[in-house]
């Protein structure tokens, strides 16, 4: 075996000392002229090149981007509900902007093979799950490595008004289709963060002009998302530096991943048979609303809400799942008298209450 020269010696030290000091970069520059002379200083520009590529590489290598492409298909399909996030801020004060738009999401990955092998389908709405549709988009989900990422090619959808509620749909998704009059300016990549994903643009911000109003815009998006929340902040600025959409204070939408839980509903009128009705609730704040129990009387709405509750000194915060009986309308601005009330663990699957003349049980799961 042939010995190896000093000048190589200090190369692989160097790269030895690439992978474990902080001032990489000094320490090779003073080895180099120390021990190799000028000559092998030539080799510089090409040995950076490789050491610097090597953490990225390593980082995004193809095995890894597999696992981010496979929590992000487990992960992000669900119902989500910035409810909670609402509730916080009205406890314990809103953000300079002011309190967020309540928003109601569903990620739901849909058969289209006409777009792609992993492909979902996305609904947003208005004030909660019965609000106005304010956007439907099907995402393209892809490894890119070239772009060490896990590519999240996102585009409204062509003829939106006959594909509502597609993921409920088999026959909609095989007409699923990306409408080419927008998006496909800016390229978006999920990437792992630790415990989390974190999506965003390549170089952190996308500039671009609007095809239909010929407007320039500088985008900046950044998501988090874990296996029961989804954090977004997205920001549109003109070159005059108003808002396309966003926020100033650039706070980003909490958005909590939803259970369903069936509700059995029964409802005992004075000298009258009880009235059973079965409801479906999701535990991020969905409410439902009853007629009066009485000739005469006010209605009430069940309330079923899973979020951060803070103490009498608000000064801490338990998670707990809380289901309320309320007197009134759901959209009354100020609730009404509770008429009952239970507490539970945020995980629980069994939640119930007895009032006067209501009783509740609900399921999730069983």
């Amino acid at each position: 075996m042939k010995a190896t020269s000093p000048a190589v010696r200090t190369i692989l030290f160097v790269l030895a000392a690439l992978r474990t000091e902080d001032n990489a970069i000094a320490r090779m520059m003073t080895l180099l002229k120390r021990n190799v002379g000028a000559r092998c200083m030539k080799m510089l520009p090409a040995l950076l090149t490789v050491c610097l590529a090597l953490p990225a590489a390593a980082t995004n290598s193809r095995p890894e981007l597999e696992g981010v492409l496979h929590d992000l298909m487990t992960w992000l399909p669900g119902a989500y509900d910035s409810a909670p996030q609402l509730f916080i801020e009205s406890k314990l004060g809103a953000p300079p902007d002011g309190e967020h738009d309540r928003v109601y999401r569903i990620f739901a990955k849909v058969e289209a093979p006409q777009i792609g092998d992993n492909v979902v389908y996305a609904e947003m709405r208005a004030g909660g799950k019965d609000g106005p549709l304010l956007q439907q988009v099907v995402f393209k989900v892809f490894i890119d490595e070239q772009n060490h990422g896990v590519s999240f090619d996102g585009r409204r959808i062509a003829d939106p008004e006959s594909h509502v509620a597609a993921h409920l749909d088999p026959s909609k998704q095989k007409t699923l289709a990306a409408d080419p009059r927008y998006g496909g300016n800016c390229k978006f990549y999920w990437r792992r963060s630790g415990d989390q994903l974190r999506g965003g643009f390549n170089e952190g911000t996308c500039a671009m002009t609007s095809r239909n109003t010929q407007q320039r815009m500088t985008w900046d998006s950044d998501w988090t998302l874990n296996d029961h929340e989804l954090w977004i902040h997205d920001n549109g600025v003109y070159d005059d530096g108003s808002l396309v959409i966003g926020r100033k204070d650039r706070t980003p939408l909490r958005l909590y991943k939803a259970r369903d839980f069936a509700c059995q509903v029964t409802v005992r009128p004075p000298k009258a048979p009880e009235i059973k009705t079965a409801i479906v609730l999701h535990d991020r704040g969905d409410r439902q609303a009853f007629p009066p129990v009485v000739k005469g009387g006010k209605p009430f709405y069940l309330d079923l809400m899973n979020s951060k509750w803070t103490a009498a000194d608000g000064k801490s915060y338990w998670d707990l799942l809380r289901l309320t009986a309320i007197e009134g309308d759901p959209t009354d601005q100020k609730p009404g008298r509770v008429l009952g009330m239970m507490w539970s663990e945020p995980a629980t699957r069994r939640i119930g209450l007895d009032a006067r003349d209501i009783s509740v049980r609900c399921t999730h799961g069983l």
